[in-house]
Order: structure tokens, then sequence, then C-alpha cells
């Protein structure tokens, strides 16, 4: 039984699949016909809950937490695709709550930090907006290229160094070791990094007429 998919990360494929995948048999042997919508608005609640543990002062279990939100974040789409419930509102209300989910991390990251740190407080500002930013717009750059060009940047050959589950698996890490600036700044990198090899090779394509014009 396949659980994946083709524009899976390196983390979701080789870490967060094996064991949304135990998780998924676990619910339909419970469930025989769960709702995917229901468990995205699930898995939602359960990452901005997990966002809070840093307003708590608690980043240890703030990024332990939102680890398991982001492997849990697989189970919906395991459902459909297993059930044959697959459908574009499915799609477009995981991807919007996705999103959700990252900017009450990073919001509730950064707050952790501003509290909790003699950092500058105009300097975590700039790396905050840059790491929310740089997330937003790799999810908004893989949406679009599907969309407009009609493939996935996967398909690219770029390497996938800043899809979702990396991100939260680098603050899953940057929590548990204590670098949270370090991580937000990786996470900025990464992400700007990634939108722009993706723009350059989109153009590159194009000049080869691998696209249509319009």
């Amino acid at each position: 039984m396949a659980f994946g998919k083709p524009t899976d990360g390196v983390i979701s494929k080789y870490i967060n699949r094996r064991i949304s995948g135990v998780i998924t048999k676990a619910l339909l042997k419970v469930h025989k016909n769960p709702s995917p919508n229901k468990i995205t608005i699930f898995t939602t609640l359960f990452g901005i809950f997990s966002s809070f543990f840093y307003i708590l002062k608690r980043p240890i279990i703030a990024g332990i937490l939102i680890q398991l939100a982001s492997i849990l974040d697989g189970v919906d789409g395991e459902v459909a695709r297993i059930l044959n419930k697959k459908t574009k509102f499915g799609g477009f209300l995981d991807s919007l709550l996705d999103r959700l989910v990252d900017i009450s991390v990073i919001v509730c990251l950064s707050y952790f930090v501003l509290t909790s740190t003699l950092f500058p407080a105009e300097k975590l500002f700039i790396i905050s907006f840059m790491a929310l930013s740089g997330s937003i717009l790799v999810s908004f750059t893989n949406a679009r290229a599907e969309a407009s060009l009609g493939m996935h940047p996967k398909y690219f050959r770029i390497p996938p160094i800043a899809t979702r589950d990396v991100r939260l698996f680098l603050i899953f890490l940057g929590s548990l070791l204590g670098f949270y600036i370090e991580t937000l700044i990786l996470i900025a990198v990464l992400s700007y990094i990634y939108v722009f090899m993706v723009l350059i090779r989109a153009y590159m394509l194009n000049k080869k007429g691998l696209f249509e014009q319009g």
C-alpha cells in the first residue's frame, strides 16, 4: 500500500511517511470511512496548539509537537488516496490551513526569541520576516508553477531544500538544540534560494520552449 506522493520532500519520504502510514493504517482499522477534510482541520488545530508552547517558554515540547504535526499532516492525504476521496477542495483546504500553521509556528518561535533572549528586536524582526515570507513564497511558487506552467518544480530537477517537511524538521532540530535564531536564518536563506532557483530554471525551460506561449 503506497502512502506517499511524487512531490514529497526528503523528510516526508524517508521519515514522516514511515510513521504517518502506520497511523493511517490504524485509523482505517478503527474508522472505515473517515473524512480527510476533518483530519486536515484536526491536524491544523494540533499544529497551532503545538506552536503555542513557544509562548509558554517550552521550546523543546513545541519542537517535538511541531514535528509530530508535520507527520500527522500526511494522514489526510493518505486517507484520501486510499479511499479515493481526493477532491480539489480538499487540496485547497489542506494547502491554505498549512499556511496558517506555518505562520503560527514562526510567529510564536520569534516571540519566544524576543522574550527569552537579548537578541536585538530590530534584527529579529528582519530575520523573522524573511523566514515567514520565504516559507509562504515557497508554497506560492510551487502552486503557481503547477497552475501557470502545468508542472511542479520537483520536475525541474531542483533540490527540495525548502519544502515544508524540511522547514518544520529544521525547526524541530533547532528547538531541541537551542539554535532558534540560526534556524530562522537557515529557513529564510534556503527558502529564498529555492524560490530563485525555481525562477531561473523556469526561465531556462521556457527559453527552450517547454511551456506554452501565451
